[in-house]
């Protein structure tokens, strides 16, 4: 509940004045995602494990500041950490892994079909905060970019179809790792999500 209270404060700091020029729209999504390997084992039996495709949930806001199509997105997922030797897998836990991401973005129009149908580019930093059960948390920060596919289902609401690639830190930090245990120096998360937005 800390971390959306979190998010909605930095939604209420986005300058009035620039809500009052331009219609903004706040955005419902849930995506699934996958994760790179976040550490690697070589003591036996060699496995190499990560986030196992956590759904994400998240609330975006976007609009325009100055001109530039911007956004602001909050996410939350839970995930269990899976891993494998390349011919099996094993869930290591389950749930006990949470992944909360604040990711501002520059939004760039692509196109617009005369129904109203819009594809957008966007990219941007990524804040992630990973909460491991028993541990303390550990943030990272990185980079993602990817395209959205909006529909319009009326005056007010549209529903739009979003991939995005992130690259940031593995979770693991450096005093987790040991001779046999390494974490690779980027992890990547993609993801394919639906949402629903609203005209504010």
């Amino acid at each position: 509940m800390r971390r959306w209270s979190i998010a909605l404060v930095l939604v209420a700091l986005l300058p009035a004045a620039g809500r009052a020029q331009t219609p903004w729209r706040l955005t419902a999504e849930v995506g699934g995602t996958g994760f790179t390997e976040a550490f690697h084992d070589s003591s036996t039996p060699t496995i190499s494990a990560g986030a196992w495709r956590p759904r994400m949930y998240t609330l975006r806001l976007t609009g325009r500041l100055a001109g530039v199509g911007v956004g602001l997105g909050a996410s939350l997922a839970k995930s269990g950490m899976g891993g494998g030797d390349g011919s099996s897998f094993v869930l290591i836990f389950t749930d006990q892994l949470v992944l909360f991401e604040l990711a501002p973005e520059v939004r760039i129009p692509l196109g617009r079909g005369a129904s109203g149908v819009e594809l957008l580019a966007h990219a941007g930093p990524v804040w992630d905060h990973w909460s491991l059960s028993g541990e303390p948390g550990r943030s990272r920060l990185g980079g993602q970019a990817g395209m959205t596919l909006s529909f319009p289902l009326g005056e007010a609401w549209r529903t739009d179809l979003r991939a995005d690639v992130a690259i940031s830190g593995s979770f693991v930090n450096d005093d987790e790792t040991g001779p046999d245990v390494r974490r690779p120096g980027s992890m990547r998360r993609h993801r394919l999500a639906l949402g629903i937005s609203r005209r504010l």
